[in-house]
C-alpha cells in the first residue's frame, strides 16, 4: 500500500508538470521570493513591494507576462540581506527611497533605459562604492547617491558621475570665497540638488558662489540645484537646455544676469527668483523665457485679453495668477503643458479652450476663476487633479473631445468625476469625410445604366454569396490554428498520463504476483 501511495504521487507529480502551462498561471518570483506589483495605464508594471530574503536581487524584465517599467517608492527600502541588484533594459524609474537603507549593495549598474531616479533612492546605502550610469537623458532626485561609501571617497571640489562625467553630481566640501565655477564640457545634466546641502532641518546653499558657467551640452537643471546660493550674480543658460527643476534657483536674490535660449520648454515651480534684478530687462507685459510663458510683468489689471504666441510650449507656475481683468485668453496647439495655478484668482476669465497637447490639468490650475462658464478638455487628457477646476461658482459646462470609453479612464478622485459628470457635454463628432462627397444625380442616369448596374449587382451579390458559404464551411471544418495546436498537445498529454498509469499498474500487479509467490 505503501507503494502504491508513491506511484499516486509520482503520476500526480506529472499530471501537475505535463499540465501546469495549460492552466495559464504565471509566477511573478524569483529563487521563490514574490514581487508585488501594480499595473499602469500603459500595460506595463510597477514594482511595490518584495517578499523574500536573498543577497542576490534579479528584479525581472516581465511579470505575469507584463514588462516592468518602474520600482516604486519604498519598493525594497532597508533589506541589508541584498548585497547585488540587477535591472532589467525594461525598467524606466526608480521611486523614491526605492534602496534606501539597503546596508548591503556594493555596486550598481543602471540600464540606459531609465530615465528618472527619484529622491535618496539609494541613499543612506553605506557599502554603495561603485555606481554605473551609461551616457543619455537621465533626471536625479534630490541626495540620490548621499551618504554612500562612492561619495564618502570622492575629493572636495566638483563631483561628477555617469559614462564620461556627463552628471553634475554635486560640490562637496567647503568652497572657498567669491568662488566661480566653470563646469566642464561634455557635462549634460547638473543634478538636483548640486549647489545645496541640508544643515540640520533647513536646506541651504554655497554662500559663497558667485557665478557659474555651464557648457553647451547642458539639456536640464535638477529640483533644487542653486537653492539658497544667495549671492550667485550670473549664469548662462545654454542653447539646448530644455527643463528647469523645481525651485531650482529658489532664494538667489542677487541674480542678474539670466540668459535664456530659444530652446527652453518648462519650468517647473518657483525655478526661476521671482524678486531678483534679471527680470528688470524685460517689458511690462507678457514675459516669455524661451517657449515658456512665464508671467505678466506690471500692473496685471491693464490685461483683458491675450494671445498666447505660437510656439509656446508650456505656460508657467502661477502665469496668469491673479489677473483680475482677464477675460479671454487664446492659447495655441503648441502647448502641452499648464504649470499649477497658472489661470488661478482669474475671477474675469469667462472660456478656455485646452490645447490637444495637455494632458494634466493640475492643482490649482482654475481655482478662483468665479466667471469662468465653459472649458474644453482635449481627448488626451490622463489626469484632473483637485481643486484644479472651480466647480462652485460659474462653471456651466464642460465639453469633453473624447468618447465615454476614454473618459471614464481619466484619473481623477470621486468626488471630482461626480462634479465634472455634472456638466460634462461631449464635443460633437465630425462627419465621415465620405459622407460629405457629393452624390450624383440620379436624373443623369440612365434607364440602359440602370439595368446594367442591377444585372452587375445581382452577379456581384451572387458571387459573394457563394464566397461566404465556401468561407463559412471553411469556418465549421477548420479549427482555428492555436486550438488545434492545444488540442493536440493535450491529447498527447492525456495519452502520455494514461500511459503511465498503465505502467504503473502493471508494475504493481507483477509486485504483488512476486510477493504471494
Amino acid at each position: 500500500m505503501k507503494f502504491r501511495g508513491k506511484v499516486t504521487a509520482y503520476i500526480s507529480a506529472m499530471m501537475i508538470v505535463f499540465f501546469y502551462p495549460q492552466l495559464n498561471l504565471n509566477v511573478n518570483s524569483v529563487e521563490e521570493n514574490v514581487f508585488l506589483y501594480n499595473e499602469l495605464e500603459d500595460g506595463t508594471v510597477e514594482i511595490t513591494g518584495y517578499e523574500g530574503e536573498t543577497d542576490w536581487l534579479l528584479i525581472p524584465s516581465e511579470i505575469d507576462g507584463k514588462s516592468v517599467s518602474g520600482i516604486h517608492e519604498r519598493a525594497f527600502q532597508s533589506r541589508p540581506s541584498v548585497v547585488t541588484v540587477e535591472f532589467p533594459d525594461t525598467l524606466k524609474s526608480i521611486g523614491e527611497g526605492a534602496f534606501y537603507g539597503c546596508f548591503g549593495i556594493k555596486s550598481i549598474t543602471i540600464p540606459k533605459s531609465v530615465k528618472s531616479i527619484g529622491d535618496h533612492a539609494f541613499g543612506y546605502c553605506p557599502e554603495l562604492e561603485s555606481i554605473t550610469i551609461p551616457e543619455g537623458d537621465i533626471a536625479l532626485g534630490e541626495w540620490a547617491f548621499d551618504s554612500t561609501k562612492w561619495l564618502s571617497e570622492q575629493p572636495d571640489g566638483c563631483v561628477y558621475l555617469g559614462e564620461n562625467d556627463h552628471i553634475f553630481y554635486c560640490y562637496r566640501g567647503i568652497m572657498p570665497d567669491n568662488t566661480s565655477i566653470k563646469i566642464k564640457d561634455g557635462t549634460t545634466y547638473i543634478a538636483s540638488t548640486a549647489f545645496s546641502y541640508v544643515n540640520g532641518d533647513t536646506v541651504e546653499g554655497y554662500e559663497n558662489l558667485v557665478s557659474v558657467e555651464l557648457p553647451d551640452g547642458v539639456k536640464a537643471i535638477g529640483d533644487r540645484a542653486f537653492q539658497g546660493c544667495i549671492n550667485l550674480t550670473s549664469i548662462n543658460l545654454p542653447d539646448g537646455l530644455i527643463s528647469l527643476g523645481r525651485m531650482a534657483f529658489i532664494d538667489c536674490e542677487k541674480l542678474n544676469t539670466f540668459s535664456v535660449s530659444e530652446s527652453l520648454e518648462y519650468i517647473d515651480e518657483y525655478s526661476v527668483p521671482e524678486e531678483a534684478p534679471w527680470l528688470g530687462g524685460y517689458d511690462d507685459g507678457a514675459v516669455y523665457l524661451g517657449k515658456v510663458f512665464y508671467t505678466i510683468k506690471g500692473d496685471k489689471n491693464k490685461i483683458t485679453s491675450i494671445d498666447i504666441k505660437p510656439g509656446t510650449k508650456s505656460i508657467a507656475y502661477k502665469a496668469f495668477f491673479q489677473c483680475e481683468k482677464l477675460e479671454t485668453v487664446t492659447v495655441p496647439d503648441s502647448v502641452v503643458n499648464f504649470g499649477r495655478g497658472a489661470f488661478s484668482d482669474c475671477i474675469s476669465l469667462r472660456t478656455v479652450n485646452i490645447p490637444q497637447g495637455v494632458d494634466i490639468i493640475d492643482f490649482y490650475t482654475f481655482s478662483g476663476c468665479k466667471s469662468l462658464s465653459s472649458i474644453t478638455l482635449p481627448a488626451g487628457i490622463k489626469r484632473i487633479e483637485s481643486m484644479a477646476l472651480d466647480y462652485e461658482n460659474s462653471l456651466k459646462e464642460i465639453i469633453y473631445c473624447g468618447t465615454e470609453e476614454s473618459f471614464g479612464k481619466i484619473k481623477m478622485e470621486d468626488y471630482v468625476r461626480k462634479e465634472i459628470t455634472a456638466i460634462l457635454k461631449y464635443a460633437p463628432v465630425p462627419q465621415e469625410e465620405s459622407s460629405l462627397q457629393p452624390q450624383p444625380d440620379e436624373s443623369s442616369v440612365t434607364e440602359q445604366d440602370s439595368a446594367d448596374e442591377s444585372v452587375q449587382s445581382t452577379s456581384e451579390n451572387e458571387s459573394r454569396t457563394e464566397s461566404s458559404e465556401k468561407t463559412d464551411t471553411k469556418k465549421d471544418t477548420l479549427p482555428d490554428n492555436d486550438n488545434y495546436v492545444k488540442i493536440i498537445i493535450i491529447s498527447l498529454i492525456s495519452a502520455a498520463v494514461l500511459l503511465c498509469i498503465a505502467i504503473a499498474v502493471i508494475y504493481i500487479s507483477r509486485k504483488n504476483k512476486k510477493h504471494k509467490e
